[in-house]
């Protein structure tokens, strides 16, 4: 009786997981198979022909696109780009944290307002700061006081500076989650070590630095890696403040995918790129919290 049951049971999981299978199907499964054949044929829809009539090239897209200059400088700068951000924003997540992490006057306020930027969608944080920028912005204001005389520098046309609203506007928008990532790894670091320490008579420095940080490098390094993951994504803030100029100067691997995949229509050739930055950030991103968790351990 007892396995006719479970027979029962095991049949009924499996009618319940079927929606679930299907979707994946359609929606994981399905549109990865097409990446990759895409990757592997020479498909343009503006050649007039059916994706499965493109023909066979193997690898050459990959060669091809490896080769291309732009493509290289447009992956070097998402890196230089989300370095940056990653760095700022883990500096300043960390200090508001650790003041957080403490009793410090109207805690419940302060920690609100300090997420906000995250809720905010990307095109009301590109549309701010391109109004932040503009010629007649109160940036351009604030120097003009600040040197007493007037400065209008066009930001989003300037070949040295058009990256800087980019950056700031990335940091502005994405240092709450690592903020937040950190806040929850100090909340659960033993308050008795650290009451421990204060009684030996060690001050705030030695104690975050001996006690609180070892205990926080995995939760850092899982920080890192989720903020990096989307970093190397960045696209709307590009595309609303500068369409990836002046000419390629802020052109990231997003926007060049972007550029040559729905402008030109090479669909095989961003297909191959897109499965490069894949494998990239999948080696890198593992090989990253090994060595991280492993000295940890």
């Amino acid at each position: 009786m007892s396995n006719q049951i479970k027979r029962k049971t095991l049949q009924l999981n499996k009618v319940m997981l079927l929606p679930t299978n299907v979707i994946m199907f359609f929606l994981i499964i399905i549109p990865t198979i097409l990446v990759i054949w895409f990757s592997l044929v020479n498909y343009q829809p503006n050649l007039g022909l059916n994706f499965w009539q493109s023909k066979f090239i193997f690898l050459e897209n990959y060669i091809k696109i490896l080769q291309d200059k732009a493509f290289l400088y447009a992956f070097l700068r998402t890196i230089i780009i989300s370095v940056i951000c990653i760095i700022v924003e883990f500096v300043i997540g960390l200090l508001i944290a650790s003041i957080l992490s403490g009793e410090i006057l109207g805690k419940k306020i302060i920690f609100p307002i300090l997420i906000i930027p995250l809720m905010i969608p990307p095109i009301v944080v590109g549309n701010n700061f391109w109004l932040i920028f503009s010629a007649n912005g109160p940036v351009n204001q604030i120097i003009s006081n600040i040197l007493n005389r007037e400065f209008t520098v066009s930001w989003f046309s300037h070949p040295q500076f058009s990256i800087i609203p980019i950056i700031l506007s990335e940091i502005w928008h994405w240092y709450p989650l690592i903020f937040l990532i950190l806040f929850s790894g100090l909340a659960n670091i033993s308050i008795s070590e650290i009451r421990a320490a204060q009684i030996l008579g060690a001050n705030e420095w030695q104690i975050f630095w001996r006690i609180k940080f070892p205990k926080l490098k995995g939760i850092i390094a899982i920080a890192l890696v989720i903020r990096m993951m989307e970093a190397l994504k960045v696209f709307d803030i590009i595309h609303l403040l500068t369409r990836g100029g002046p000419g390629t100067n802020t052109e990231t691997i997003s926007y060049y995918l972007f550029k040559y995949g729905f402008q030109y229509g090479r669909v095989s050739y961003i297909s191959a790129g897109a499965w490069i930055i894949l494998f990239i950030s999948l080696i890198s991103f593992s090989l990253a919290l090994r060595s991280i968790l492993g000295k940890e351990r």
